[in-house]
């Protein structure tokens, strides 16, 4: 069992190849993976109107897809009974104590702007709460509010716990909140819902080349393929760090029925607005990821690079 099919597989290289070709994307690198057959794939610059190719090692911000990474780092501490997922946190986060009924904060990551973690959470706790809690589930802020209490519950900062429990242990050596390798980040753009141009929303020397002020659980990581394929593999393995740590799986998105060519029932992963997309399918003992330059028009994957890379992806399989 070879996992794909060559002459399928080539035809994953040909559609990115040909959205890259279009515009519908400036840079991407993609990885599946599938019984021990590893593909891997680039096309595009860096940014565009350049002549700097994407390589293997290109950085690209992974907004959303931060967060399973940040419910690891957690299940970590629930491991080591520092904390539990059914007591409250008031003992780490006292901010939000006797709250009155978080918003929810919108738009793309911006690492620069947000305050310090303290500040923030003093000025988060004054805001009331939109709904009851235990009523509906809230995108985003939840994820950042769980940084700043792992950070709490470990006596460390965000950042350096991540590195040290999660990163390094699976070798993830590219991944963190900024880079000072700047030539290996290429630009992030957006495209103005109004007129459809598109510009810099991030250049390669912009938030992402500095620590950041916030390091958002949320959204804030930057990342390669083979890093993420390091994450998904552990995932697939059970959840099992190379230290013996165990998850249980929150902190992902799971699919719950197949629509068209779609990842089978019970797959999970997520996806980053500024333009990613990884998941695990145990069913088909696949781990595939796709990067690329350009964020989401809306807040799901648009019909282009990304889905076209999971339809043709599943279609390259040998069996």
């Amino acid at each position: 069992m070879t996992g794909f099919d060559a002459a399928r597989l080539a035809r994953v290289h040909d559609v990115i190849a040909g959205h890259v070709a279009k515009g519908n994307s400036g840079g991407v690198a993609w990885l599946a993976a599938r019984d021990g057959q590893v593909e891997v794939g680039t096309a595009g610059t860096l940014t565009r109107g350049e002549d700097r190719a994407v390589a293997r090692d290109t950085l690209f911000r992974i907004a959303s897809m931060t967060k399973p990474m940040t419910a690891v780092a957690a299940l970590i501490l629930v491991e080591e009974c520092r904390l539990r997922l059914d007591e409250p946190v008031n003992a780490w986060l006292p901010e939000l104590a006797d709250r009155r009924v978080l918003v929810d904060r919108s738009g793309p990551p911006e690492p620069q702007v947000p305050p310090e973690p303290d500040e923030w959470m003093r000025r988060v706790s004054t805001l009331p709460l939109l709904c009851q809690p235990g009523e509906r589930w809230l995108y985003n802020t939840g994820s950042d509010l769980l940084g700043v209490l792992i950070a709490r519950a470990a006596g460390q900062p965000l950042h350096a716990f991540l590195r040290e429990r999660v990163f390094e242990p699976l070798g993830m050596v590219d991944t963190g909140f900024f880079t000072k390798e700047v030539a290996r980040l290429g630009s992030s753009y957006g495209v103005d819902p109004a007129t459809g141009e598109r510009s810099v929303y991030d250049p390669p020397d912009g938030q992402w080349s500095r620590p950041p002020a916030f390091p958002s659980a949320a959204g804030g990581l930057l990342s390669t393929v083979d890093d993420v394929h390091a994450f998904g593999r552990m995932l697939l393995d059970n959840g099992r760090l190379p230290d013996g740590s165990q998850g249980w799986g929150f902190g992902v998105s799971v699919q719950v029925r197949r629509v068209g060519v779609a990842r089978s029932v019970g797959s999970y992963g997520w996806d980053g607005g500024l333009g990613s997309s990884w998941a695990n399918d145990p069913t088909e003992r696949l781990v595939a990821i796709v990067l690329t330059t350009d964020a989401f028009t809306g807040p799901f994957p648009p019909p282009t690079t990304i889905q076209d890379f999971w339809t043709s992806t599943y279609a390259s399989f040998d069996d």
